[in-house]
Order: C-alpha cells, then structure tokens, then sequence
C-alpha cells in the first residue's frame, strides 16, 4: 500500500468543547473506515493536523476539512509520500495543549504560545510525534484533554 502524510494548520472560529468533541466523533468514524490515521492538536484557537494513509483518502479527507466552517486559514505545511505511519494505531489523536506541554512547543517555536503557522514541515511533525509519545508514556504531564482514537480519555 502506498502511503500519503499531510500537515495543515488552521484557525477556530469559536469552538467550545462539544463542538471539539463531535470532530473528534466524526473524524473517528470517517478515518477509521478508510485507514486514515493521525494527529489533533489543538490551542489558543489554532488546530495543528498531521493525516496519513492512502493518497486518495487523504486528499478526499483533507478536501472536507478544507471546506468545514468550523475553521478558518486552512493552509497544507507538507505533504508528502511516506513507507510508514507514525500513528497507525489512532484513527485520530487529539490532545489540547494544557498542562506542562508549554515546555515542549519552546522547542520549536520562540516561546511557549501555540502557532503553528510559525512551523517548518519538520518541525511541525516533528511537535505531532513528541506529543504523541507522551500521550503513551506520560499522559498526565500535558494536562487534561487528550484523547486517543481508540477511545481512551486521559484526565
């Protein structure tokens, strides 16, 4: 199977947290059934997406998102064929940056504030991974709101 990973960054519009929770409920669905797998993050009214899977379910998935009003400023900061998933086992990973993940996005932005608009195509997935591997091993270090794909909730 040929692999296709995406990152995009786009704005809020003014969502509250069902309004997040019923993204995440659809995304789970809708990934799931066509073996599109990924990360959400999400703060100071900024999303942060990395997409992977087959190149045309990428491209219909990002067609819809692109066009969903619950967000603004959609812009693709890679995109790009890959040999493997780095979140084969979430149809969608979601974690709002609270707690102590400040630490990390001084990592790759300036300071501790949220844009991702501010970075590289590396760096950007670079930030899905490191988080990615807290939510395994030390959830409870990002604060509360992270949620995997297979339906786990980490407070």
């Amino acid at each position: 199977m040929s692999l296709y990973r995406i990152v995009y960054c786009s704005e809020s519009t003014g969502l509250d947290k069902h309004d997040i929770d019923q993204i995440l409920e659809t995304s789970d669905r809708n990934n799931s059934g066509v073996s599109v797998t990924g990360m959400l993050l999400f703060n100071a009214g900024f999303f942060l997406q990395l997409l992977e899977g087959k190149r045309a379910e990428i491209s219909r998935t990002f067609s819809r998102i692109a066009g969903d009003t619950r967000h603004k400023n959609v812009e693709l900061i890679s995109a790009a064929p890959t040999t493997y998933r780095l979140f084969g086992s979430w149809s969608m990973n979601y974690v709002s940056i609270t707690g102590n993940a400040g630490r990390l996005l001084k990592k790759y932005q300036v300071d501790a504030s949220f844009n991702p608009y501010s970075l590289t195509d590396k760096g950007a997935e670079s930030l899905c991974r490191e988080f990615s591997e807290l939510c395994l091993t030390d959830p409870g270090d990002l604060g509360s709101g992270v949620v995997s794909g297979q339906g786990e909730f980490y407070q």
